[in-house]
């Protein structure tokens, strides 16, 4: 009964101008049950909460149904970057739904898109999987898209999401130490299990200009784990806030394509 009612809220078109339903960019979607795309840092500092900020953005401002934008764990970077919070973050939300008390607000809206993020912390494990599953069940039927940040996952919630993602965005920094973390993480049990089967993509962001991972380091991590290897250049404008970056369209463009792929 929580997951329906959450549902009905979500469900809600959302109303575009004759051009814009028109617009022929990649990042558009126009019919519900679209794709659900969990991004994952390897390491810290790899820019995943601006990664799935710029990808959800990009898609609401060219899609004719909603697109969501949700954080795993609360305190991250996305109530930051969107400049608003909603009452709730993802795994508050989805205890509600396990609870049955539906929140009034299960959303906020910011930059066209759907916001569930929030600067405050819930209660401590156990979590009910259970509840996360089914209200991201209900969120993928009513949106064109949905984006979770996933942070750096751990086991639990975040080994639950990475089951039921079509795509798996995985960030890590093009440094030496960045690649020594990630190969770490990639071998680890939880990423070996993670959904996005032939939809995963490493997303190798330069942030910083001195002594950056050679490119060759970066296919050979890339090598059999992942689907896409996409390279990311230093961008210092994007750590200051300015996120309408022409050097950064590359990258939307290349995740444009691989989301166009199901699983």
């Amino acid at each position: 009964m929580a997951a329906a009612a959450l549902t009905d809220r979500f469900s809600l078109p959302r109303r575009c101008t004759a051009s814009r339903a028109a617009s022929s960019d990649q990042l558009a979607f126009h019919r519900p049950g679209g794709p659900l795309v969990a991004v994952c840092g390897l390491a810290g500092g790899a820019g995943t909460s601006t990664l799935a900020y710029l990808l959800a953005r990009r898609a609401a401002r060219h899609s004719t149904v909603p697109v969501l934008l949700a954080e795993l764990e609360a305190g991250g970077g996305l109530v930051a970057l969107a400049g608003a919070a909603s009452s709730l973050g993802l795994c508050e939300l989805a205890r509600a739904v396990d609870e049955e008390r539906p929140p009034e607000r299960p959303f906020t809206e910011a930059a066209g898109l759907r916001l569930v993020a929030s600067t405050e912390t819930g209660a401590p494990d156990p979590f009910p999987t259970g509840g996360l599953e089914r209200l991201l069940d209900d969120a993928r039927a009513a949106h064109g898209l949905v984006v979770v940040d996933a942070g750096q996952p751990t086991a639990g919630v975040g080994e639950r999401l990475l089951a039921m993602a079509d795509h798996l965005l995985l960030c890590v920094p093009a440094t030496a130490a960045g690649v020594r973390r990630a190969e770490l993480q990639l071998a680890s049990a939880l990423l070996r299990r993670g959904g996005g089967a032939g939809n995963r993509a490493l997303v190798c962001a330069a942030t910083q200009r001195g002594a950056p991972a050679k490119v060759r380091q970066l296919r050979r991590l890339a090598d059999g784990r992942v689907d896409r290897l996409l390279l990311v250049p230093h961008l210092p404008q994007l750590a200051r806030g300015e996120v309408d970056q022409p050097a950064f369209e590359p990258t939307l463009a290349a995740l444009a394509t691989l989301l166009r792929r199901r699983a």
